[in-house]
């Protein structure tokens, strides 16, 4: 029976250990650009973990957009009315 959800995690580059965590949900081991999570597990005798690895190289992309949906919002609730204003001499 399965005390923890935690995965003991090597990362082995080159004959070298290069990273080591203990996973569990919700913290993962972070290596080269790439997330590695506990998936799922043997659920009869506990003897190996189901990695999920996911790659967060399009995350500059998502922040970018979320800074120019920013800048938008900010133009169109605030600066705008601002700037009218401005010309209208009040």
């Amino acid at each position: 029976m399965v005390r923890d959800y935690i995965s003991n995690v090597i990362v082995i580059k080159n004959g070298q250990m290069v990273a080591y965590k203990n996973i569990e949900v919700n913290h993962p081991l972070h290596y080269g650009g790439y997330y590695f999570y506990q998936q799922s597990y043997d659920t009869q005798e506990g003897q190996y973990t189901i990695l999920q690895v996911v790659s967060d190289s399009g995350l500059s992309i998502v922040y970018s957009g979320y800074l120019m949906l920013g800048i938008g919002v900010f133009w169109h609730f605030w600066f705008r009315h601002l700037l009218r204003r401005s010309k209208d001499g009040n």
